[in-house]
């Protein structure tokens, strides 16, 4: 294998850390900051009966505003959410365009080693990125952790791993 290659290798898997760090981070951080705990804040606006003020039902006007909280409240959650997917996004787009057009730029050909490492290196990363964002949040943040990673799998995949596979092996 070339020393452009071996450069390659460790400049994909320094960049996978990064994704992986990313995507498990940003799920703890839901988890540990309480952004689910907003859902303890929400009102039982059902449960609001019999508001009478000066012998006026005021019940409906103060269900409504439950709800209105409650949806607040939700729109809050979504918004920290696509933040934390927009900022993954990015940054996997700039590190992977970077890798792609630079990396890539010069190679005519790729070893079969290098493309094998690339591969396990990047189903790898995937596996531990995912199981450590389970083990970290308890289970309990699951559809962020699968947002955020396929995030950057499928950035990193279609800028990179797919285009370093088209390439033709090493002529021996």
């Amino acid at each position: 294998m070339k020393k452009e290659g071996i450069i390659r290798i460790i400049v994909i898997t320094i960049i996978f850390i990064i994704f992986s760090y990313f995507s498990v981070g940003y799920t703890y951080d839901i988890f540990n900051s309480g952004v689910e705990q907003l859902r303890e804040l929400h009102t039982d606006a059902d449960s609001i009966n019999n508001i009478n003020i000066d012998g006026t039902d005021f019940t409906p006007l103060f269900r409504l505003m439950g709800f209105g909280v409650n949806g607040f409240l939700d729109i809050i959650e979504i918004m920290i959410y696509c933040i934390f997917a927009f900022i993954i996004m990015m940054v996997s787009l700039i590190l992977s365009f970077l890798l792609r057009f630079i990396g890539l730029k010069k190679a005519k050909f790729v070893s079969e080693k290098e493309k094998i490492a690339t591969k396990w290196s990047f189903l790898g990363f995937i596996i531990v990125s995912i199981l450590t964002g389970l083990i970290l949040t308890r289970f309990t943040v699951i559809i962020p952790l699968l947002v955020y990673t396929s995030i950057w799998v499928a950035i990193s995949w279609f800028m990179y791993v797919r285009q370093l596979m088209k390439f033709t092996n090493i002529p021996e």
